[in-house]
């Protein structure tokens, strides 16, 4: 290959490695990517003869017309980044397409360098980490190339120059410029986690909010075709305390959203008015009271991290285990965000909160346990309040008169309110089918699946039992939200992904609150938390998890986190930093510096010699190092290099290859004030280095040399 086609290939293929981020973020539609790989396909082949000019010419009206039109239609839909896409994309075509100096070539690798920050912007996943590290590989080449290409054109002979320059830069030049590279590539990576963290405000990456299927804002009975049983992962779970209490792999439940209107057709809210929630104790959660839970009855806490994707909702939804009693950001202190993380608490005790439906969100959760076997249930007449019965008994006028009949024969032999609900939930669970397929459109969906299909999936279910009980005079809701999990080995934590959607039920009883029911078969729990992720799957899921904890979302708090952990590797127990109560930067400095000033281990005073000595010991080695190379190359040519460089800052005329002997001779020209002794200087160093058996003498060396050194300048 010849040099200006190497350059060509190479600037191509860097293009190529910065678009695929954007290409994997599938947020770029078909046509375009077919326009670009078209006209980047034809940047490579011009000049190549695989069309006629008259070819190229028509291919090229027809990508750029393409990729106007849709920058057109772009600006008719408002959406300025994809605009900016477009627009970038067309440049780097149109320049592609006219590559002709090595100019040229650099305002390609520019540009190459926009769609890789736009792909940042876009899709900061863990592929971005890859193509982030083969860009920077093949921009090292294409740079070096290019400048060798800058070379040749300043060449007066191109061609002779352009045929050897194709092979000056060897393997081991480009393996040796790839190891440089990543050397300081791996130097930014520290200074990345040790540097002090800010916000990037406007700049802060972002994922786009993605539709759940099997969850939205509302409930809508009757569908064609099947719910699917999809892999794409919602959130992550981190246990901190309490995970022996309960099986996350098939009685996990996280829920969402609940729903208090049914209009025959599907549920809905009927108000949405929300509260924030406040702050209580030094412990930075947002306290979550339940005013309808009064009994005292035996509870164990759950404590867990939860890493949420971007949902498209119209509520922003926090999902936790119930019963919910607090809540916090897990880094609130200086957030990636414009504005920091509040919750709010509707008024059916929903919990949201505001931060867009485009952001991830990762926040701290509590929750109470109850043991159900302890709590008292034989409430044989309960009294409801007038609000609570208004509204979780509400059923539509033209409610099908079998669907109360059933409830009845269900719970006929029932004592209780809470026996009547266990009955209605086991005769479902036990006498129906769970199927994904749909339903169809059917009038009634309920009686049509309690009296003629006879089977359905879990908001069939849910609605079921609610409206039978509704129609006992007992007040329920279904609540929409996810059932199950798979475990993570590699990272130590738990994934939920659409496929573990779900929907139940909660019953309310006085003294007791809101209590949970599951009227689906069994069966569903297996499918749910079915072993379809591979042990590949998880190992990258795994890292991509890391990836977002500490490098998307790196901020002060994790880099305090960061510096605690390491500091209290090398402490004792009593000298510990404890950030339980979420000190802020100024406090955690204050805990440091009270740590340093009662040293009394070992480990301490190492640690704070590494960071005092950092600096002069590595100014130390590098000197240790630099004697060690001084003494392996030859004295007296470093001496003649030494003197080299003397006589250059005194005005000789030093130019590369001349020898010591010359330099002798044009001091007798200039008339030279330390002639002799240059000349006796230039007579040791050369019989040294040419005659093996000339003894070196260093001290009359380096005397001749310092009365070289003292002598005046030279003036031309």
């Amino acid at each position: 290959m010849t040099l200006s086609s190497i350059v060509r290939f190479m600037s191509f293929v860097l293009t190529v490695v910065a678009a695929v981020p954007l290409y994997l973020s599938g947020e770029m539609p078909g046509i375009f990517w077919a326009a670009s790989i078209s006209g980047l396909s034809m940047g490579v082949m011009v000049g190549s003869k695989v069309f006629s000019r008259q070819m190229e010419f028509v291919l090229r009206i027809l990508v750029i017309g393409t990729l106007v039109v849709l920058l057109l239609t772009g600006f008719q839909a408002d959406d300025r980044l994809l605009n900016s896409i477009n627009f970038l994309f067309l440049v780097t075509i149109t320049r592609g397409m006219r590559l002709k100096t090595s100019r040229h070539f650099f305002q390609l690798i520019g540009l190459s360098f926009l769609i890789l920050s736009v792909s940042s912007i876009i899709n900061l996943d863990i592929a971005f980490a890859f193509s982030f590290l083969v860009y920077t590989i093949f921009l090292i080449w294409t740079l070096v190339y290019t400048h060798i290409t800058q070379q040749v054109e300043s060449s007066a002979h191109q061609d002779a120059v352009a045929a050897k320059a194709s092979k000056f830069v060897t393997g081991k030049f480009l393996l040796g410029s790839s190891a440089l590279g990543l050397g300081l590539l791996i130097f930014s990576l520290t200074v990345f986690i040790f540097f002090p963290r800010v916000s990037l405000g406007y700049f802060t990456p972002a994922k786009k909010g993605e539709t759940v299927q099997g969850f939205s804002d509302s409930i809508d009975l009757g569908h064609f075709g099947t719910v699917g049983n999809s892999e794409k992962i919602i959130l992550r779970l981190e246990f901190l305390s309490g995970k022996d209490n309960i099986k996350p792999e098939t009685a996990l439940y996280l829920r969402g959203t609940s729903f208090d209107r049914y209009d025959g057709r599907g549920w809905s809210k009927s108000n949405e008015k929300k509260s924030p929630l406040t702050r209580y104790g030094s412990d930075e959660y947002f306290s979550v009271y339940d005013r309808y839970n009064y009994e005292r009855s035996p509870q164990r806490t759950l404590e867990y991290n939860i890493y949420q994707e971007p949902l498209h909702n119209k509520t922003p939804v926090i999902f936790s285990v119930p019963s919910l009693s607090g809540i916090k950001p897990q880094y609130n202190r200086v957030t990636h965000r414009q504005k920091r993380v509040k919750f709010f608490m509707d008024w059916m005790g929903d919990i949201s909160h505001n931060q867009e439906n485009y952001e991830s969100l990762d926040y701290t959760v509590r929750s109470r346990l109850k043991i159900s076997s302890l709590v008292n249930h034989n409430l044989t007449s309960p009294r409801y309040g007038r609000s609570i019965e208004l509204l979780y008994t509400q059923l539509p006028t033209e409610l099908d008169t079998r669907i109360p009949q059933l409830a009845r024969e269900l719970s006929g032999e029932s004592d209780t309110s809470y026996d009547s609900a266990f009955a209605i939930e086991q005769a479902l669970k036990w006498n129906y089918r769970y199927t994904r397929e749909g339903a169809g459109y059917s009038v009634d969906p309920v009686a049509n699946f309690l009296f003629e299909r006879k089977e359905g999936h879990c908001e069939y279910f849910a609605t079921a039992m609610v409206v039978m009980l509704r129609s006992l005079g007992i007040p329920a809701r279904p609540v929409n939200g996810f059932l199950g999990s798979r475990y993570n080995s590699y990272g130590d934590y738990y994934i939920v992904t659409e496929g573990n959607a779900h929907s139940w039920v909660e019953v309310f009883f006085p003294n007791r609150g809101w209590v949970t029911f599951d009227p689906t078969p069994p069966t569903v729990t297996e499918e749910l938390v079915s072993d379809s992720f591979t042990e590949m799957n998880l190992f990258l899921d795994s890292m991509k998890l890391q990836w977002y904890k500490w490098v998307v979302f790196y901020n002060l708090d994790r880099q305090i986190l960061l510096y605690t952990g390491l500091w209290n590797t090398l402490l004792p127990d009593s000298q510990h930093i404890d950030l339980g109560t979420h000190v802020s930067a100024r406090e955690f400095r204050m805990k440091m510096g009270s740590t340093v000033r009662n040293v009394e281990n070992w480990k301490i005073a190492v640690l704070l010699f590494a960071f005092i000595g950092f600096v002069p010991g590595a100014r130390f080695l590098s000197r240790a190092y630099g004697q060690r190379k001084q003494k392996k190359a030859s004295y007296l040519g470093n001496m003649s290099l030494r003197l080299k460089k003397l006589l250059n800052r005194k005005g000789f005329s030093v130019t590369p290859g001349l020898t010591l002997p010359a330099l002798s001779k044009q001091s007798k020209q200039v008339q030279f004030s330390a002639q002799g002794e240059l000349d006796q200087l230039v007579v040791l160093i050369e019989k040294g280095r040419w005659d093996p058996s000339e003894t070196v003498n260093e001290e009359k060396i380096n005397s001749l040399y310092k009365e070289v050194s003292r002598s005046s300048t030279v003036r031309q």
